[in-house]
C-alpha cells in the first residue's frame, strides 16, 4: 500500500518516550529520543588503485 502513501511501520520502532510535555485538543506532545543505530566503521583494505578517488 506504499503507492496511496500508508505506511504500517510503528513510529515507537524509531523513538524512544522521554517525558510527556503536555496535552491538548489534538493529542499528546512527547519530548523524544530518536533511536539511532550504532556506527559501524568500515575496514579501508589496503591499497586502492584508481587516482581520482579521495581515500
Amino acid at each position: 500500500m506504499d503507492r496511496i502513501g500508508v505506511s504500517f511501520l510503528d513510529p515507537l520502532d524509531d523513538y524512544e518516550l522521554i517525558h510527556r510535555i503536555g496535552c491538548g485538543t489534538y493529542g499528546d506532545v512527547f519530548k523524544v529520543s530518536e533511536n539511532l543505530s550504532p556506527v559501524v566503521q568500515s575496514d579501508p583494505g589496503g591499497y586502492c588503485e584508481r587516482t581520482n578517488l579521495l581515500i
